[in-house]
């Protein structure tokens, strides 16, 4: 809606303005970077240093699938599912990304993008069982499909359920690997797949404008980037920034911390009401903040409320896409950034806001450092009880609607019970055009169900 595009432009616009006050000094012109052209696709290739932190990461746990990126739609009217299932194979045939397959050469990830892959869909028909059972039923089948881990060796890193509640009702679960999707990666699948049924039922050809780039490229690209020295000057911000920071956010917990990190976990649901909404917004506006920042900021009061201490990390990601090109890709762009909190002699709210927006400007400005080179950098102690920088994760999503149309049907996103959890907390804020939800997700190894809920209180 015209609220979320308002709050993105004042968002982007503020980064522009730190930028052009405090441009970060750049070791080299970027007219000797390489251009970002398309490269010839081999037998192995090198993966992006975001997938391998991950990659690392999944052989540590291979049996979890606390990073299966999920969503699951309810859709209401006269589905015609051979015309889904073909336009998943169109989109799996046009994001390569979907397509790769990960392998280790020497102990190192190695990816392979295949010519061509299919999606299967499960078919599950519960139209002749009873009405009570079917909601229960489906719930099962999908929740099966969510906590199955994929097998990155093998493409596509795609899964699809759907489940025929009633003739025109139908719930559909679409699980894809985080190694080569992101968040914003799906709004893209999303789009793509409400034209590319439309063209399967019969309607006009999807207008979807080719691919000429696609994530490898983009790979070999930042690769080639960052060997040039294009990380100088981030990584000396962020030594510099981070030094002396301490290493865990000691939150008090309802259980000891295991010894290796699990991500065992849960989540909860707060609607904030629309008033409540319109006022952060406007306070937002006079403060010369965007909701971002100032939903950080109520954050870190609270964290600091709950552990006593004023100065700590906080997580958030970024959706790292800064090129006109890369914008349409499905792919793992997305990278974590530290946002250092200071409440220090006990500040007013003004004073911690403008402590808030200098620090997240400045973490923008050198948001282009991979997380995982930043840690390798920084050279934490490597606990296996947590994870490093930081512990607790905050991120506000600005998307449009939770309903869509596809022709005759209605879209709409399914809550399912999740049972993951990356970090000890993460709260993700879903500023929608129907309405603002806050969500808790929680490592259950630490927390109990009410200890969070009086947090969200």
């Amino acid at each position: 809606g015209a609220d979320l595009r308002a709050e993105l432009a004042q968002h982007k616009e503020a980064i522009k303005q730190h930028l052009r006050l405090h441009p970060p000094p750049a070791p080299k012109a970027s007219s000797e970077w390489p251009p970002l052209v398309r490269v010839p696709r081999l037998a192995s290739m090198p993966v992006s240093h975001t997938q391998q932190r991950l990659w690392f990461l999944r052989r540590m746990d291979p049996g979890s699938s606390a990073y299966n990126v999920v969503s699951a739609i309810r859709l209401q009217g006269e589905l015609d599912s051979p015309a889904l299932e073909r336009a998943f194979d169109d989109l799996v045939q046009r994001h390569e990304s979907l397509r790769t397959r990960f392998f280790a050469v020497d102990g190192e990830p190695r990816c392979c993008v295949e010519a061509e892959a299919r999606v299967p869909m499960k078919l599950i028909d519960l139209g002749n069982e009873p009405e009570a059972s079917r909601e229960p039923q489906a719930l099962r089948a999908v929740l099966e499909t969510v906590r199955r881990p994929f097998d990155l060796t093998q493409a596509p890193l795609l899964r699809l359920t759907l489940v025929r509640l009633a003739p025109q009702l139908h719930l559909c679960c679409i699980v894809v690997d985080h190694i080569v999707a992101d968040g914003i990666s799906v709004a893209i699948l999303f789009a793509e797949l409400q034209a590319l049924y439309r063209q399967h039922r019969g309607g006009a050809p999807a207008r979807l404008a080719p691919l000429p780039l696609q994530y490898i490229d983009h790979v070999h690209w930042q690769r080639a980037v960052f060997a040039r020295g294009a990380l100088e000057a981030h990584l000396a911000y962020w030594k510099q920034q981070l030094r002396g920071l301490p290493p865990v956010l000691a939150l008090p917990t309802d259980r000891p911390r295991p010894r290796m990190q699990t991500h065992r976990g849960a989540r909860r649901l707060e609607l904030l009401p629309d008033a409540l909404v319109a006022e952060l917004k406007a306070f937002a506006r006079q403060e010369g903040v965007t909701l971002y920042m100032l939903m950080l900021a109520a954050f870190e009061v609270l964290l600091h409320r709950c552990s006593g201490a004023e100065d700590f990390a906080v997580g958030t990601v970024v959706g790292a896409r800064d090129r006109a090109e890369i914008e349409p890709v499905v792919g793992f762009f997305a990278n974590n950034i530290v946002q250092r909190a200071d409440l220090s002699g006990n500040p007013t709210v003004r004073e911690l806001l403008a402590r808030v927006r200098e620090t997240a400007l400045k973490a923008y400005a050198h948001q282009d450092m991979p997380f995982d080179l930043l840690v390798e950098a920084m050279a934490p102690r490597r606990d296996l009880d947590h994870s490093p920088l930081f512990q607790v994760l905050f991120v506000l999503h600005t998307i449009a609607a939770s309903r869509s149309d596809m022709d005759e049907v209605t879209a709409t996103v399914q809550e399912l019970p999740l049972s993951t959890a990356r970090f000890d907390l993460s709260v993700d804020v879903f500023d929608l055009a129907e309405g603002m939800r806050v969500y808790f997700e929680y490592n259950t190894d630490l927390y109990d169900a009410a200890t969070i809920e009086r947090m969200m209180g």
